[in-house]
């Protein structure tokens, strides 16, 4: 091979190197390829930032992958809860859960992300009084 061919591909190599790092972020993001975790795309809202001890609350987000399930885990002053919920043709969820004592509750979502690793979208707080 001569010198100018090896640069000839060499920089062919370049470019498509470049090209490919340019495209997959932007394929991953119009997929929901990591669920937009790492851009904060997914949201989850409690209904109110406090409730009664015993009493319920409903949580409520978007940007979720709408070809699976959506993990939830919900944290209590002693135990903790999981449970999937659907995710609806919009790419959102809405549930509740009852608080069984008072103190923080922790509300988490997750959706499987690349390998089937459960990546966490976002996060919610709620305190029953």
């Amino acid at each position: 091979m001569t010198t100018k061919t090896l640069f000839s591909r060499n920089a062919l190599i370049a470019a498509v190197v470049i090209a490919a790092m340019a495209i997959v972020p932007v394929a991953l993001a119009g997929r929901g390829g990591t669920h937009g975790s790492a851009a904060g795309v997914s949201t989850l809202t409690v209904s109110s930032s406090s409730v009664a001890a015993g009493d319920k609350f409903t949580a409520t987000g978007c940007g979720y992958a709408q070809d699976q399930p959506v993990n939830v885990t919900v944290d209590s002053p002693s135990a903790q809860y999981f449970f999937p919920v659907s995710v609806d043709g919009n790419g959102c969820v809405a549930f509740g859960e009852y608080t069984s004592e008072a103190g923080v509750y922790t509300v988490k979502t997750y959706q499987a992300g690349n390998g089937g690793k459960q990546d966490l979208l976002a996060t919610a707080t709620v305190t029953a009084t």
